[in-house]
């Protein structure tokens, strides 16, 4: 085999044809056609209108963590104080 050579598969073209075919049937399925008066969507369809949830933020002793990182990992002193899980939205408990 050289490189930079294309190898098709025996049946590529007759596979590609087929698959084209199928697409296009899809296609027409979805968006074709005088009766159509929406299109459907493809994939990914959304099957929830609207969700309600609540985030609760925890709080965690945050020393306990840097000592357990001490133990478990190669981190300098210097390393783990620049570690700081408590920021942002996770800076204090709330819901």
């Amino acid at each position: 085999m050289k490189l930079f050579t294309e190898y098709p598969e025996k049946d590529e073209a007759k596979y590609c044809d087929r698959m084209s075919e199928l697409v296009k049937k899809n296609m027409d399925n979805l968006y074709g056609g005088e009766k159509k008066k929406t299109a459907k969507r493809d994939t990914h369809s959304k099957t929830n209108a609207a969700v309600q949830g609540t985030l609760e933020i925890f709080d965690f002793d945050e020393a306990a963590i840097e000592q357990e990182l001490s133990k478990r990992t190669s981190l300098s002193e210097a390393q783990l104080q620049t570690i700081s899980l408590k920021q942002g939205l996770f800076a204090k408990p709330k819901q």
